[in-house]
């Protein structure tokens, strides 16, 4: 009976684990945990990338449909703050007409991005602003793609509205912007890309004459699963 109760205790001393082989297991997770960051890191750039992308292209379906439900020219102004942040505000035209430059100012914030400085009755209609820190790894800025390479245009508003009737599309850039004319079919695009320095990750967000949006991938992108551009 002694004999037994003996063999039991070193048996249940014989289950753990001795500090040699915990130290041995530690250090396997710590090479797989090194092993696996960059690839995670990389994981979550991409879908930050891809998200915005995705995001922009579901609000430009949605300017087309406010458009077509309010029978008012709706638009989509841009704004770049260099080293700060990116972003554009969804908003009605008002009474503004297409020919003018219709505009809000996303860097004032959600709920203050459509001031009405001109007294337009009604003034534009704030719908919904998207700003994109720089920090937070992503930006969208839209481009002059009549340009080879393409020209980024220098901090500034830039503009895309959206008929009524058609739900197509019209480019209407700010007088300020000089750099190039828009291109003469009207075709519109933005990059979508991560902000982490020397980065590949780009995505391609085109909104073509009739207003519908599409994205691919640009030359030189390392991202997956988009047809090339």
């Amino acid at each position: 009976m002694l004999g037994k109760v003996k063999n039991s205790r070193l048996q249940a001393r014989s289950t753990g684990f001795t500090l040699i082989e915990l130290m041995v297991v530690m250090a396997v997770v710590a090479v797989v945990l090194v092993l696996a960051a960059p690839s995670f890191s990389r994981l979550m750039e991409t879908q930050r990338v891809r998200g915005t992308s995705d995001q922009f292209l579901t609000d430009v379906q949605f300017a087309r449909s406010e458009a077509a439900s309010s029978q008012e020219t709706t638009g989509i102004s841009f704004k770049t703050q260099a080293g700060t942040q990116t972003c554009y505000t969804v908003h009605s035209c008002g009474a503004v007409l297409p020919i003018a430059i219709c505009s809000c100012d996303c860097t004032l914030g959600a709920g203050n991005a459509c001031p009405n400085p001109t007294g337009a009755i009604p003034p534009p209609r704030e719908l919904r602003t998207v700003r994109l820190p720089t920090s937070d790894g992503v930006s969208l800025v839209p481009v002059l793609a009549n340009g080879n390479p393409p020209v980024f245009p220098p901090a500034g508003i830039t503009h895309i509205n959206f008929d009524p009737a058609t739900g197509a599309l019209s480019v209407l850039y700010a007088p300020t912007l000089v750099v190039q004319a828009p291109p003469a079919n009207g075709v519109f695009w933005a990059k979508v890309s991560s902000t982490r320095p020397g980065s590949t990750i780009t995505v391609r967000d085109i909104v073509v004459t009739t207003g519908r949006p599409s994205a691919c991938k640009p030359p030189g992108s390392t991202i997956n699963g988009l047809p090339a551009c």
